[in-house]
């Protein structure tokens, strides 16, 4: 009665702690401070805001400044104003690579309202917005007050451009570095942009998708921003990491509502050295890669590994511009667009410019830039929801004017798919409109653009080595793309200091060094590499600290006797220090092996097929074996062994010294126990070793007769089984008047193999037989596994017991039945 009361209070304790797990967080650190808002325009530095209502003072809670003291489903009480109170659960928590945390809630009530917070350096950036009732709030920190405020935004306001024509790149590819200006700079609402040809996008209706559409897939993003526009972020919106957070965070949003199966993940963010030119040459200039303008984004992109690169800039020519993908295979050269700064947090410009480098276009039927964009169905779309209200997809544009129709919507994030609906309209077609399913089919390509970041990493000496001083050795190391030049160092103080060896280019992966004459047990070697312009660099050094010494040990001088097979003969050996051979250099197994070697010596007791049973093992140690003399050559790979189990296979000659390499391929401690197991051979195997059609799956202790036509020594038993878990047992008994009788031999308690087929276990003692003598071969698991058998004679015997541990001395009572074993 006890015991249950205690898991009762346990079980209330437990849900108590779930139901008050979540927080209730206030947007205001002061919670008693009255609300006085002031109507109007709000200055914001010298620039006086004229799309907000009113605002007002906010101290924000710093609860909602920091990751360690929110959590998803948290709830974060809005008390904006004295007639608009609302609350948001907070759906997701991020900290991006700039280190700034944005929250994202969503408003309790409201299918399609959010509100983000983005915090970077104490300073806050929020934005609210209510689509189903036209509102917009924002909280901005104010750089010379250092207060933030909360402004209601008067949406009727504002007003942001549309994007410029996007770019086509050229179909032949020419000239990937600088592309050919077909574009005036002209406003695109006037009507006098290019016209975009459907034939140069070489659309194909019956285009197949290449890559996986339903397969998730991650674009690696860096975005490059402009003093400009880091001066308008700091004094309009904090700084430009919160601007880019939020940035990101909408164009998150959009693609997850969209069932694209595309996430953007921000790798880098940085300044550039550019003045704008408020036209269509800032997207050229950012794109082109050897004109002088912004080179250094393309080394970025490189060591980054970024698929896309967005430049934020402070123009007013466009709302933003990108280039239209117009390949299913990629066009990795073009994956640039612009966004005008002003329009980065707060609209879904980003995302829509970043959709056409996906090869995504608008709306079909628009009167300026028309799509499809890649394939035929690749457009925007546009509805009509609840109570007749209009909205449309992120690539349609929202203003009437831009249609025949006169009709102007209201952008949701929602790229257009015709399966998800938004204020119960369809928000796509499948013939006209789906800019999702364009996004799966061509993700892949995209997201493959950069696969890997430069990198070199050292190979040679990298840890546990034993160089001996004044002799040569063959430093290794790998170099990534994008490197041009690599300099080698080592150090005498564990990477204290370095000194320079020399300076080679890419292409040389190794280089004779001479060590030097200093003796040290703290040695480390670097290699740095860097591009051409030296924009980055990246550097790699010895994993562990190896030796320069003016004598080193031969292992043969440390020789350790095998007396026999089996458990009785097994030895331990604790590796790890630095080793004399395959260091440098890859051993017969395949690996390089910086730990000590330890050697053994084993005569062999008679001609078979050996094998190495560990019984214990941390760490990787190569098993290798010759004959003849102890030297550092004619090594042969027995097995790469790093858990325990029976590993590799060599036949060895009666009376043959052999020689067993242990050599450790780490240079920290890990220790290998291990023995020799007794030999095989095709003419020494009795009892059934075919593999039968039926499988029991009945755990009862069961055996086997065998009857010897010669005299023999029984070493090892070995079963057919469908894998499993748990342990597993094996014995020898005698043969009483037709049952199994006294033990006379058993194996230790071993791991049953996972994988189906044969296992063998050796005995803990060999048992000898004499011609025509008849013993019964024993087995139990501690889990149910498959044991392959087949109906016939001699009768098999079934103990009722179970697993119990340990075979016992007498079988006990069973009863035979008539079938036979693959044992």
């Amino acid at each position: 009665m006890v015991r249950q009361i205690f898991v009762w209070l346990l079980l209330i304790i437990f849900q108590s702690s779930i139901v008050f797990s979540q927080n209730i967080i206030n947007l205001n650190a002061d919670e008693g401070l009255t609300i006085s808002p002031r109507s109007g325009a709000i200055k914001n530095g010298e620039q006086e805001i004229q799309e907000t209502r009113r605002y007002r003072e906010l101290n924000i809670n710093p609860e909602l400044q920091r990751s360690d003291h929110i959590n998803v489903k948290d709830t974060i009480l809005l008390d904006l104003f004295n007639n608009r109170k609302y609350k948001a659960v907070i759906e997701k928590i991020n900290r991006d690579v700039n280190g700034t945390l944005v929250i994202r809630a969503k408003l309790a009530g409201y299918r399609y309202s959010y509100c983000t917070i983005s915090t970077n350096d104490q300073k806050s950036l929020m934005i609210l917005d209510i689509p189903e009732t036209e509102e917009y709030y924002k909280i901005n920190y104010d750089q010379a007050t250092k207060r933030h405020y909360l402004q209601d935004m008067d949406k009727t306001k504002m007003k942001y451009l549309e994007g410029a024509p996007s770019v086509i790149p050229p179909s032949d590819n020419r000239d990937s570095g600088r592309i050919i200006k077909d574009y005036d700079g002209s406003d695109p609402s006037d009507g006098s942009g290019p016209e975009i040809s459907r034939k140069a996008l070489n659309i194909n209706a019956g285009v197949m998708a290449l890559h996986d559409e339903n397969t998730p897939d991650v674009i690696k993003l860096l975005v490059v921003y402009t003093p400009a526009a880091a001066a308008w972020a700091r004094t309009n919106e904090t700084n430009i990491a919160n601007t880019i957070s939020l940035m990101m965070d909408r164009a998150q949003l959009a693609l997850s509502n969209s069932n694209t199966l595309l996430t953007l993940e921000l790798v880098h963010s940085a300044q550039v050295s550019y003045t704008e030119l408020n036209s269509v040459d800032d997207l050229y200039n950012l794109q082109g890669s050897h004109d002088g303008f912004m080179d250094n984004v393309h080394c970025l992109r490189d060591y980054y590994a970024a698929d896309l690169v967005v430049l934020l800039a402070d123009v007013n020519y466009t709302g933003g511009q990108g280039f239209l993908l117009t390949s299913t295979g990629g066009q990795p050269d073009y994956g640039f667009s612009l966004t005008r700064v002003q329009q980065a947090s707060g609209t879904y410009t980003t995302i829509h410019e970043i959709a056409h480098n996906l090869g995504c276009h608008h709306h079909k039927q628009q009167n300026t830039q028309p799509g499809p964009g890649i394939f035929s169905f690749s457009a925007g779309w546009r509805w009509n929801g609840i109570n007749n209200s209009r909205y449309c997809s992120i690539m349609t544009y929202e203003d009437g004017s831009y249609f025949s129709d006169g009709i102007s919507h209201t952008r949701v994030p929602f790229f257009s798919n015709p399966n998800i609906q938004y204020s119960s309209g369809r928000t796509g077609n499948e013939a006209d409109g789906d800019n999702a399913r364009t996004i799966r089919q061509t993700k892949s390509a995209v997201s493959s653009y950069r696969t890997e970041q430069p990198a070199v990493r050292v190979l040679s000496p990298n840890g546990g080595e034993k160089l001996l001083a004044g002799s040569t050795h063959t430093i290794r190391w790998t170099v990534s793309s994008h490197i041009d030049n690599c300099v080698l160092a080592y150090s005498l103080n564990g990477g204290y200091t370095f000194t320079t060896i020399t300076t080679l280019s890419s292409s040389n992966t190794s280089y004779n060094w001479t060590v030097p004459n200093t003796p040290s047990i703290q040695c480390r070697l670097r290699i740095t590499g860097s591009d051409r312009s030296r924009t980055f660099s990246v550097s790699d050094v010895s994993d562990f600290n190896f030796q320069i010494a003016t004598e080193i040990t031969d292992p043969c001088s440390d020789i350790t006797s095998i007396a026999g097979c089996g458990p009785a003969n097994s030895h331990s050996f604790t590796g790890g220090g630095s080793g004399l051979w395959f260091s440098h250099s890859g051993n017969p197994c395949g690996y390089f092996s910086p730990g000590v070697e330890k050697i053994y010596s084993f005569v062999a007791p008679e001609t078979g097929n050996y094998s190495i049973q560990v019984t214990d093992a941390t760490g990787y140690v190569d098993y290798l074996w010759k004959t003849g003399s102890c030297s550092p050559d004619g090594w042969q790979c027995l097995a790469d062994v790093s858990q325990p189990g029976r590993h590799g296979s060599a036949t060895w000659t009666k009376g043959t010294r052999y020689y067993i390499l242990l050599d450790f391929e780490n240079s920290f401690p890990t220790t290998h126990t291990f023995y020799i197991d007794y030999p095989e051979s095709a003419n020494n195997i009795a009892g059934n070793t075919e593999v039968y059609d039926l499988i029991s799956n009945l755990n009862y202790r069961r055996a086997i007769p065998v009857t010897f036509t010669e005299a023999g020594t029984i070493h090892s038993l070995s079963i057919c089984h469908e894998g499993g878990r748990g342990n597993m047992l094996m014995a020898v008994y005698s043969n009483l008047s037709g049952t199994p009788g006294t033990r006379l031999g058993v194996t230790s308690s071993t791991t049953v193999n996972p994988s189906a087929g044969w296992q063998t276990v050796s005995l803990e003692n060999p048992v000898p037989v004499n011609a025509g003598e008849t013993i019964w071969l024993s087995w139990v698991f501690e889990n149910t596994v498959g044991v392959r058998h087949t109906g016939g004679s001699p009768a098999r015997a079934q103990s009722g017991a179970s697993w119990s541990g340990g075979m016992p001395q007498n079988l006990g009572t069973a009863s035979l039945g008539n079938y036979r074993y693959s044992v």
